[in-house]
């Protein structure tokens, strides 16, 4: 494990590879964006056509690649034409890119920054192109120290290994927990087995992502397949503890023992899982977008704020009818459980609006930290609520094998 760490630590590398189309309509691209640390950073751009304009001449495309500061960032997007959005900086770099579909000679340049941290952004250009050609772009940025992470990923990579450690510790006892009573009872409790699938897809969905961040150390792109797992098992986790509440919300294991029909349950698995396919998708379409800076930005962070509160205003709906003649003690249990369950519901889309507050440098890992901590949050609660010394157990009808004719 040890040395497993040591290795994701040397993920530092930052190359990105994407295919602009340019046109006489639109010959002007953004390309990728940088925060670098304070000091002096490099990058370097190559670009090659993704198919050659004439395979046996030696001749060039002659195109621009621009480098914005922040500040000078809007400027050039307010601009009407090609012309103008290249002179909103004087940072730019010609490019030689061979017909022959080969790559061109890299160009390279140097980011400073002294007191503040700015993001730069990367455009290719080509004023006087007269038909569309679609240019691949390569680019490799360094920090000043020689990693290669932008100043908003750094020090990611501790806390997916710390949140690694904790949901290993949770989905260890959780199942032997579920094991251990199956055997005495041969009563498998789905409450704590939706839990457990939970923790284990979120489990998977990290572990994707800190092998695709050793494997970055390697090549500099790391694996996509990789972060589209992390992205389809995060949201399967998410989809698991969804249903686990609301299902609970309209009375199972609290006023009545028998799993709810699946046809009852199939609008809402059908519901969640087709909004998070669409948020999984616009995510990857958005993934580098100049104005994207976490991953809960853009489109996808708007549906699924929408989402997290429908999502809670159906669960606070159902609970409303549990605390219909409700005893003292299961009404003192129903107040922790929505309390905490809304939570659940309300942290993601309270730290996605409270994101747009800060700096653009700072929103991803102040998404990352206040996603991750209310997941531990949640899971540790519903751990200790699904264990046999909790109010739940009391309360709920898990214990009228043990207790029976106990009165709600």
């Amino acid at each position: 494990m040890i040395v497993f760490i040591y290795l994701v630590q040397l993920a530092q590398c930052k190359i990105t590879t994407t295919t602009v189309s340019l046109s006489s309509d639109n010959p002007w691209k953004y390309v990728s964006k940088f925060a670098p640390d304070k000091g002096i950073s490099t990058w370097q751009m190559k670009a090659k056509f993704a198919k050659p304009v004439n395979q046996s001449s030696e001749e060039f495309g002659i195109f621009k690649g621009s480098v914005y500061i922040d500040t000078k960032w809007q400027d050039a997007l307010s601009q009407s034409s090609c012309e103008a959005q290249e002179k909103a900086t004087q940072r730019y770099r010609e490019i030689s890119i061979p017909l022959n579909g080969e790559w061109s000679k890299s160009v390279d340049g140097t980011m400073v920054t002294k007191d503040s941290y700015h993001f730069w952004y990367f455009a290719l250009s080509s004023c006087s192109i007269s038909q569309r050609q679609k240019v691949k772009v390569e680019i490799q940025f360094t920090q000043p120290d020689g990693s290669q992470f932008s100043i908003e990923e750094q020090g990611l990579n501790n806390i997916f290994i710390a949140v690694l450690v904790i949901f290993l510790i949770f989905l260890y006892r959780n199942l032997k927990k579920l094991i251990s009573n199956f055997k005495k009872t041969d009563n498998l409790e789905i409450h704590l087995l939706i839990l457990n699938i939970a923790i284990a897809c979120e489990f998977i969905a990290i572990l994707c992502e800190v092998v695709h961040l050793w494997i970055y150390s390697s090549n500099g792109k790391g694996l996509g397949a990789l972060d589209v797992f992390y992205q389809i098992f995060d949201s399967l986790s998410s989809i698991s503890i969804t249903i686990l509440l609301i299902i609970i919300s309209t009375g199972w294991t609290i006023k009545y023992k028998d799993f709810p029909d699946f046809e009852l349950l199939l609008p809402i698995c059908f519901l969640v899982v087709v909004l998070n396919i669409m948020i999984i998708g616009l995510g990857r379409i958005t993934q580098d977008a100049s104005n994207k800076n976490s991953d809960f930005e853009c489109v996808p962070g708007y549906i699924l704020i929408v989402i997290r509160i429908l999502m809670w205003i159906w669960f606070i709906f159902n609970s409303k009818d549990l605390y219909v003649k409700a005893s003292c003690q299961l009404e003192n249990f129903l107040n922790r459980f929505v309390f905490v369950s809304s939570m659940y519901f309300v942290a993601l889309p309270i730290v996605i609006i409270a994101s747009w507050f800060l700096e653009p440098y700072r929103r991803n890992a102040f998404v990352v930290v206040g996603v991750n901590t209310v997941q531990v949050i949640v899971f540790f609660y519903l751990t200790h609520l699904f264990s046999e010394k909790s109010a739940f157990y009391k309360v709920s009808t898990i214990s009228e094998s043990v207790l029976p004719g106990k009165m709600q």
